[in-house]
């Protein structure tokens, strides 16, 4: 998943759009997203000092669910 904020002055989106354009002709299983107006480290999302990216409703949803398909594909010994 690239999931970037559109006003980056970080890694301009450019570059990334570059990178997503190039792991697609891989073949590579990759989704691409921005969200209008905000910059590399978007911190405030819905109110100021919220957690912005941490919080992110889309990037904790990918989290979660690549971390319960890791558990399945190497679960941990007890």
């Amino acid at each position: 998943m690239i999931r970037i904020g559109a006003a980056d002055r970080t890694v301009h989106p450019y570059f990334t759009r570059r990178m997503f354009r190039l792991l697609r002709e891989q073949r590579t299983n990759v989704t691409y997203s921005e969200i209008v107006d905000k910059e590399h480290w978007w911190w405030d999302t819905y109110k100021t000092n919220d957690g912005g990216v941490v919080n992110d409703p889309v990037i904790r949803k990918f989290a979660v669910d690549h971390a319960k398909n890791a558990a399945v594909i190497s679960p941990v010994a007890s």
